[in-house]
């Protein structure tokens, strides 16, 4: 458990955690340390249960741990905080309506003192991104800009000269041409804005991009008269998966002519210049040649010039940049950008690393690795103070969400007092009893090391048999570990030993470990996955009943639970999320498909057709005689819904086993972190008691 963090938890009078608690969830992200490092601004989301949504809004809290958490800002719908270079003002990002912009996000300001914020934009599509210029007079943002040809259907359409209505057919000429949880893209572009900041007028905003390419994730230049962002304007880039960093120059009012600074090997993310201007730090990977878009992402630097090919900083030690342990408890965290210390001679950064989420300093020229903040919690936002002294964290663990913490800095950057700002979850908490789970190594039948935990019910006894649900992650490319889980703390109240393990293909373990599953979906992954379920059952540690598991997975996870009661009959229920069941008609469904199988199954389902089918869980739908509960999202376009009603079909047609299909209207692939908070509880509702129905909770 990570310093400071406390279980809320088992003891005496304290009650079983149930779906309807979600309600009562708050969650914290994106800190955000004031230059002086004595203030945190951060998002604070909480449930609203009539509106059947989320209400957000800026708070603040002192730094040094002697000040309680205050509401700084009035939300509903506010995020992204930013403090001002002289720390003055708070930029944010707020939906509050307004003549001409409806209910898109706008730039706010507010000042650090509090008092009424103030509207900076009033682009037409919003504003998002926003970042402030080093000398606090600009900020740069992102927003869509419509093409000539507009075809937006949210506004009314001009009769023609004949009098007729615009056409509502969608015409489709690009290979990505959708995406979950945005829907279907049509003629906007996302484009980088600057405006100027001039006390509480409103600033206009000046267009510095343009073009049929997307910007996203701009950053100043120390001087500020550069600006790096990430785009895809390579000839191809309907067809692969690569971005690259971009700069261009923002001293013209016109629109500059941008420059190619990395190389057009893969995917970019989250650019920061050095202090000194001349390098630029970013996020990705580079398509190796054995990984492929499997290839783990790392910390690269390049030349601000574009003079010299990027360096992967972290390909040493051979573990993923960026906070990847899956949770369903988390809401609104942005991905974290890398941090320079001051002097520009490192690099902060967190990484994943066998279920734990460390924090990292990077040394810039020589690539040595130091553990500034370690231990079995997952970090997932950091934030450093001017001085490089003071960071400001959201850490989880396994029993509690992500809270605030503050740390300070040796002059070599090593962490020294840790201390907890916030306990968001804490009322609940004294109520309800959390389990923590525990990890253990064991051994797949060739010898593979892997992780699992256990989670116990909270009044568990080891004299007891108790029924089992094994948990599969989803991805492939995705781990568990250190993060709070809701689902399987429901599970575990309602009596059910839980089980979840990160089988060959999870991240966090290597670039070995995740080549291992290319074209062996159902082969090595559910081979480690039983192994684990044996190896808990021969331990013995744990009373399990045999005779009442379960199996259960979302997304992959969902996959590989339809991949299992194909192969065999040791379950007596399962439960699959928003999975896939037939890999050959997946690769045209899915916003992804047609990329991630060419990689995974051995190229098009055309030309290897027999293995696409061999390795889809359909292909067995006549073995299966396990109960079914399948749930999915009808605007999933990730693991889209005509794979589940393809396995729904052909196991209710073959009438073997039961089955039940769920569906959930107006939701996408991510409705069990961030749907609606009614379809979310009704969800968790649902798969507890399919498995009380068929495994029940009490010996006998």
């Amino acid at each position: 458990m990570g310093k400071g963090m406390t279980t809320g938890a088992s003891g005496k009078g304290l009650r079983g955690i149930t779906p309807e608690d979600l309600y009562r969830f708050t969650y914290v992200s994106d800190p955000q340390l004031s230059p002086d490092g004595a203030t945190v601004a951060f998002v604070r989301t909480t449930i609203d249960r009539e509106a059947d949504g989320y209400r957000s809004q800026i708070w603040v809290v002192p730094s040094g741990g002697e000040g309680t958490p205050r509401r700084f800002t009035a939300g509903p719908g506010d995020t992204a905080p930013r403090w001002s270079p002289d720390g003055q003002t708070l930029a944010f990002l707020a939906k509050r309506g307004g003549a001409g912009v409806g209910n898109k996000a706008q730039i706010w300001l507010i000042g650090a003192t509090g008092g009424e914020a103030w509207p900076l934009t009033d682009l037409p599509e919003g504003a998002s991104a926003p970042e402030w210029s080093p000398d606090g007079a600009r900020i740069v943002c992102t927003s869509q800009v419509r093409a000539a040809d507009d075809r937006d259907r949210d506004e009314p359409t001009p009769p023609t000269e004949e009098g007729r209505k615009k056409s509502d057919v969608r015409v489709i000429d690009h290979l990505k041409n959708r995406l979950d949880g945005e829907g279907f893209y049509d003629d906007r572009r996302r484009h980088l804005f600057v405006v100027p900041v001039r006390g509480q007028e409103r600033g206009v905003a000046r267009q510095v991009t343009a073009g049929e390419c997307n910007e996203n994730v701009p950053a100043w230049s120390p001087d500020g008269q550069t600006l790096a962002f990430v785009s895809a304007r390579h000839a191809d880039r309907d067809y692969d998966n690569k971005s690259d960093i971009w700069t261009i120059s923002v001293g013209d009012d016109g629109v500059a002519e941008p420059r190619r600074v990395t190389r057009t090997t893969g995917p970019c993310s989250g650019p920061v210049f050095s202090p000194d201007g001349a390098t630029i730090a970013y996020t990705g990977h580079d398509n190796a040649p054995d990984s492929g878009p499997s290839t783990i992402a790392g910390l690269w630097v390049v030349p601000t010039d574009g003079s010299a090919a990027p360096r992967n900083l972290t390909a040493a030690i051979d573990r993923p940049v960026g906070a990847g342990i899956g949770t369903d408890s988390r809401y609104g965290t942005p991905a974290d950008r890398p941090l320079w210390t001051p002097d520009g001679g490192g690099l902060l950064c967190l990484i994943s690393d066998r279920g734990d989420g460390p924090l990292i300093q990077i040394d810039a020229a020589n690539g040595e690795v130091t553990r500034v903040l370690d231990g079995p919690r997952q970090i997932t936002n950091a934030s450093l103070s001017a001085d490089g002294r003071r960071l400001a964290l959201a850490i989880s663990t396994a029993t509690n969400p992500a809270d605030l913490f503050a740390c300070d800095l040796d002059a070599s950057g090593a962490a020294l007092v840790e201390r907890r700002l916030t306990a968001s979850n804490a009322a609940l908490f004294a109520e309800v009893a959390i389990s923590e789970h525990r990890k253990h190594r064991y051994t797949a039948a060739d010898g593979q090391a892997l992780d699992a935990w256990v989670l116990t019910p909270p009044d568990f006894d080891p004299a007891r048999r108790y029924p089992l649900i094994l948990e599969i992650h989803g991805g492939p490319q995705a781990l568990y570990g250190e993060s709070f889980y809701l689902e399987f703390q429901i599970l575990a109240a309602r009596g059910y030993v839980v089980l979840y393990t990160n089988p060959r293909g999870s991240d966090g373990y290597g670039q070995s470990f995740v080549n291992a599953l290319r074209h062996d979906w159902g082969g090595v992954d559910y081979r480690d996955v039983i192994a684990g379920l044996d190896w808990l059952i021969g331990e013995g540690s744990v009373g399990i009943d045999e005779g009442r598991l379960g199996v259960t997975g979302g997304s992959y996870g969902g996959y590989l639970t339809n991949w299992i009661i194909g192969q065999t009959e040791r379950f007596r229920a399962a439960v699959s999320g928003r999975s896939t069941a037939n890999r050959y008609s997946h690769y045209g469904h899915s916003d992804i498909g047609s990329f991630t199988g060419d990689w995974q199954f051995g190229g098009p389902p055309w030309e290897n057709a027999a293995h696409y089918l061999e390795r889809s869980p359909i292909t067995y739908a006549p073995r299966v005689t396990t109960p079914l509960l399948l749930e999915s999202q009808e605007q999933d376009l990730r693991c889209p819904i005509p794979q589940a009603e393809e396995f729904y079909t052909a196991i209710k047609k073959l009438r073997r086993a039961n089955v039940q299909l769920i569906r959930f209207p107006g939701e996408s692939h991510g409705m069990a972190r961030g749907g609606k908070p009614a379809h979310r509880v009704e969800r968790l509702t649902r798969i507890a008691d399919w498995f009380d129905k068929y495994l029940g909770v009490r010996e006998g």
